[in-house]
């Protein structure tokens, strides 16, 4: 089963530097993927279409970051699937 997302951040984190990240290591994970979504809202501002493709994109990012695929990596992939959403 797939970890959140939150928690995908938390293992590798802890397995890389061997301490908890701080909140903005989740807020910045979080707003990369709205970058690269190119979206510029706050969520209750969504479009349906527009949450979808954020949605879609944490669960590959989660899927990535689980799968151990380092940040440049993660992000040439994200921005391909955001161009395909």
């Amino acid at each position: 089963m797939l970890p959140t997302f939150g928690a995908a951040i938390m293992n590798r984190y802890v397995d890389y530097h061997k301490k908890k990240p701080d909140a903005f290591v989740f807020i910045n994970e979080a707003n990369m993927i709205k970058h690269l979504a190119k979206i510029d809202k706050h969520k209750n501002e969504l479009t349906e279409k527009e949450l979808n493709k954020i949605t879609t994109m944490q669960k590959v990012n989660t899927t990535l970051i689980s799968d151990g695929v380092g940040k440049d990596s993660r992000i040439r992939q994200l921005k391909v699937i955001a161009r395909s959403l």
